[in-house]
């Protein structure tokens, strides 16, 4: 019993002293803050930045650049629409990056809250694409072929108009995509995954390839349905109808649903943000859609869109300081701060 206990306090104090030697280091493209790096390369080369390290980036107008990443990291930003939405982060700056890409060795990692007017692509197992927003014209945003991907929370719009590829696509096992905005305008598919996919609680533009995959609570705004599509699970849906042909009109699904009575924002924008405008408006048929009960949409489900990508850790969005003090009644400082999960 006593080498068992001892043997359990081992492994315990084992785990605690790797988890110490986890460092984190800080990205700023201005060099008057002393980062450790300036650019999103550099730092994943450096050979001091270790498997299950931190990279937090700060916002900045400039981009930090392209990597290739084979190690696991943990890497944040502010997030994005930061100026549209509310109690987002004092400093409504986004960070800005190019193509990233995870390689062998990156398994386990995840990366949140940017801008990427590029692609992101995921070809190692395990890996977290979180609260980003991915935009461009290029033949695909988003994807890769790693196994047990998750792609949750992000905005992903594509305009690219002759390839017959993807804004969103997987083709590894095992994916789960949910509560993300899906756009494609052009040719190609707005989303497409082939080997047992989870596809819930999206918003949805443009044409959906898909086989063997679970495909449920999501809202196809506008798009088609692809003939090849076979081998799904397809309930709880709801669609436009107009270019759908060949959808599944059994397992709950609803279909020509005029989407000005599900939305807040459609088909104008209005005063709604970017992304809050796919918001439910109240009396949806959204509402309380979804297989479970649930709300069907990006902002369904138990585990909802977040606004603005703002990563799940605590962030700044109010800030009041004198800007005179003294001794004796010190510098009043008055802040708020919200964690998001």
């Amino acid at each position: 019993m006593k080498a068992k206990t001892f043997l359990i306090v081992l492994v315990v104090l084992t785990l605690l002293t790797s988890l110490s030697y986890a460092r984190i280091w800080r990205l700023d493209k201005n060099d008057g803050n002393n980062p450790d790096f300036t650019t999103l390369a550099d730092a994943v080369a450096d050979a001091e930045v270790l498997d299950s390290d931190t990279l937090y980036i700060a916002g900045h107008t400039d981009s930090y650049g392209a990597a290739t990443i084979e190690k696991k990291l943990y890497i944040f930003g502010p997030g994005y629409f930061l100026d549209e939405n509310p109690e987002t982060q004092i400093m409504p700056i986004s960070a800005y990056i190019g193509n990233v890409t995870f390689n062998y060795g990156s398994e386990g990692s995840m990366f949140t809250g940017f801008v990427c007017n590029s692609k992101v692509t995921a070809n190692a197992d395990n890996v977290i694409i979180k609260r980003n927003y991915v935009f461009g014209s290029g033949s695909q945003c988003l994807g890769g072929s790693g196994n047990n991907l998750i792609i949750k929370h992000n905005y992903i719009s594509n305009t690219y108009g002759s390839c017959c590829r993807f804004s969103l696509g997987v083709s590894g096992n095992n994916a789960i995509i949910c509560n993300n905005y899906l756009e494609r305008i052009g040719g190609g598919c707005a989303i497409s995954a082939s080997r047992e996919a989870i596809i819930k609680n999206n918003v949805i533009s443009g044409p959906i390839g898909i086989s063997n995959t679970s495909f449920y609570n999501n809202i196809i705004v506008n798009g088609s349905w692809n003939a090849t599509n076979s081998n799904n699970d397809v309930r709880n849906n709801i669609e436009y109808g107009i270019l759908l042909e060949g959808f599944p009109s059994e397992n709950n699904n609803q279909s020509n649903v005029d989407m000005s009575t599900v939305f807040i924002g459609y088909p104008d924008q209005g005063d709604y943000s970017t992304d809050g405008r796919w918001q439910l408006v109240e009396g949806s048929p959204a509402i309380d859609a979804g297989v479970s009960g649930e709300d069907c949409g990006m902002f369904g489900g138990n585990d909802p869109y977040v606004l603005s990508g703002i990563p799940a850790i605590p962030a700044i969005y109010f800030l009041d300081a004198a800007t005179t003090g003294s001794a004796t009644s010190g510098l009043p400082v008055s802040i708020k701060v919200k964690s998001r999960k």
